[in-house]
Order: structure tokens, then sequence, then C-alpha cells
């Protein structure tokens, strides 16, 4: 996310709405896990992953 003077005023929410978004995931995925490198953006104001593979076991019925 931009740190300059003309930053994105949503950005916060974003960052929160992301972190409660990862946090419901992994309830629901307790056993969720990366299976492959993670690849970042270039930074230039924007930062953050361009591709994050995960992998899970199935939930029992």
């Amino acid at each position: 996310m931009c740190t300059t003077a003309w930053a994105c005023l949503g950005a916060h929410l974003a960052r929160v709405e992301l972190a409660e978004a990862l946090v419901a995931v992994t309830r629901l995925m307790p056993h969720a896990r990366r299976s492959g490198p993670v690849t970042w953006k270039p930074i230039a104001g924007i930062s953050g992953p361009t591709a994050l593979p995960v992998e899970f076991d199935a939930r029992p019925v």
C-alpha cells in the first residue's frame, strides 16, 4: 500500500478487511498451507503479492 501524502484513503480499510478475511478462511480451513512460491508486485507505490498458491485438506462431511 502507498505511504505517501497522496495515499489512498481506503488503504487502511482494505488492510483490515484482508486481515479479517484471512482469519475467517483459516478458521474454515485450519490446515491451509502455502503450496508454492509467493510472487510480489514490483514496488511502485502499491505492494502486495500477485500470487499466493494455497492448498488445503478436504473437510470431512
